[in-house]
């Protein structure tokens, strides 16, 4: 798990893990979704974090959005 700012400075960086533990469980066991980590960020998460605006109030949530293979 890697959390970043926009200009990829690491901010936190998690022990590597089996290769079948989801992202969004190990996220929500690292970050109990009853604390207000991101209440002042803005969030940016990819397709595996689906529910994270439900569980984590954030100040703007963007969803990344996956490119269009290009055809060769």
């Amino acid at each position: 798990m890697l959390i970043t700012t926009k200009d990829k400075y690491i901010k936190y960086l998690s022990q590597s893990c089996y290769g079948k533990t989801h992202n969004y469980s190990l996220f929500k066991q690292l970050f109990a979704p009853k604390v207000k980590w991101f209440e002042n960020h803005c969030v940016l998460v990819d397709s595996g974090f689906q529910g994270f605006g439900k569980d984590y109030q954030t100040q703007k949530l963007s969803l990344s959005q996956k490119r269009k293979k290009i055809a060769t």
